[in-house]
């Protein structure tokens, strides 16, 4: 018994070691990752003295082309745009035509692999990330929202907003009329991801008829721009979808 008992003491030490072992191995693995992590070195190049433009909403695209990483596929290619401040461009165009990438150009979540975008005539390279990114606002296509008022989503953004800033905003999405319309304004609760609003109240945005201009993109070149009646006159791709989703609107 006595035996037993050191033999089961000295496997039990073995496997202590062995675990031990183990967990060395994995720790090793994994600093290494670390280390890799802290050591990379940002692709975006930060300008040593960044330009601060008065910005009005300018925004150009020079001869843009776009491709991630490694990959030979450009996901947008000799991309040629000028959009006046203040004007309201609806981008359309089927999944994987570049819509996204165009946008994220802009605020500089990327830099273009050619060409070059502009705001208010200064590079976006060169302005600086913390302005350009202030400046910029960027909805997401999935609408997120949370339990709580209405007025305490809108004020996720800006917990400072007042009365009036709430109806700007709210009107300038166009869900003020919704809004009022409900049983307590403002104050009405929302629950968890607007489980108690329409897909149409929780996305509520304009239809590209009513913008200014509408941007049609396909396989990451610009296929038309310009109002509803030019791309209709042209017989191209927008006429297509347009006819198409109009006939099942029906």
């Amino acid at each position: 018994m006595t035996s037993v008992n050191y033999m089961t003491q000295v496997l039990f030490a073995v496997g202590m070691i062995s675990n031990t072992l183990n967990v060395a191995v994995r720790a090793t693995a994994s600093s290494a990752r670390i280390k890799e992590v802290l050591e990379e070195k940002p692709a975006q190049h930060l300008p040593a003295n960044p330009r601060k433009p008065e910005l009005r909403g300018e925004i150009c695209f020079r001869q843009v082309s776009f491709a991630y990483g490694d990959s030979k596929q450009q996901a947008l290619r000799d991309i040629n745009l000028h959009i006046n401040p203040g004007e309201t461009i609806g981008i359309i165009g089927s999944t994987g035509s570049g819509k996204t990438t165009l946008v994220n150009l802009v605020p500089r979540f990327y830099d273009a692999t050619e060409g070059t975008v502009y705001i208010d005539g200064c590079d976006v390279t060169e302005t600086g990330t913390k302005l350009l990114r202030t400046a910029v606002a960027v909805v997401p296509q999935k609408a997120l929202l949370f339990s709580g008022t209405i007025r305490e989503n809108l004020r996720w953004g800006c917990e400072e907003a007042g009365e009036e800033e709430l109806y700007r905003a709210s009107k300038t999405a166009c869900a003020a009329e919704f809004i009022e319309q409900s049983g307590q304004g403002y104050d009405t609760l929302l629950g968890q991801g607007g489980v108690n609003l329409s897909g149409g109240q929780k996305q509520r945005l304009s239809t590209v008829m009513c913008t200014d201009r509408i941007l049609c993109m396909d396989n990451g070149a610009v296929q038309g721009f310009g109002t509803h009646e030019e791309l209709m006159a042209r017989n191209g791709i927008y006429a297509g979808m347009y006819r198409i989703q109009t006939a099942f609107g029906e």
